[in-house]
């Protein structure tokens, strides 16, 4: 499901598209459009009135009306209304998508914490669980693993230190 704002980028475009983009009938209800912003790329619309396609990536995945269709509906609609030009329909600000405010001050405290937080419930989470009996492959040779031969880094050490390791 496409939110308002979405949609009225597509809108927007497809009117972008109607007054400056070349578009094609092939027969009644399939036209060609041109893309604004891939030279060499065109895109097949199907202006059924109750289920319109088109061959764009957009429309294919979220299979909702984009820029294209509703291009060649505006297209549609001024052949419709005495073949006026496409030219004189109105120019309007593009739609911006809504941005939020960041607490920053949260944020990078939280970000800051992280790593105390997790070894906190990381601690809570295995506290129960019994220690297996170590084999050979799990003993320690100079600050190496010799079951992976990397170094434990700095956070695995706080994490061992933490949980009496």
């Amino acid at each position: 499901m496409l939110r308002d704002w979405q949609i009225q980028r597509r809108q927007h475009d497809g009117l972008e598209i109607a007054n400056r983009a070349k578009i094609e009938r092939k027969r009644e209800n399939a036209y060609i459009v041109s893309s604004l912003t891939k030279r060499k790329t065109r895109y097949t619309v199907i202006a059924d009135p109750n289920n319109p396609t088109c061959t764009c990536p957009d429309h294919e995945m979220h299979q909702e009306p984009c820029k294209h269709i509703y291009a060649v509906q505006l297209l549609i609609q001024r052949e419709q209304d005495d073949k006026a030009s496409i030219t004189t329909l109105p120019q309007v600000p593009r739609p911006s998508k809504p941005t939020y405010k960041q607490n920053w001050t949260a944020y990078i405290a939280a970000q800051m914490n992280e790593t105390n937080e997790f070894q906190a419930m990381l601690y809570d989470l295995v506290q129960n669980i019994a220690e297996p009996e170590r084999g050979q492959g799990a003993a320690f040779s100079k600050g190496r693993s010799t079951t992976t031969g990397f170094r434990p880094t700095s956070k695995n050490r706080a994490c061992r230190r933490s949980c009496g390791n």
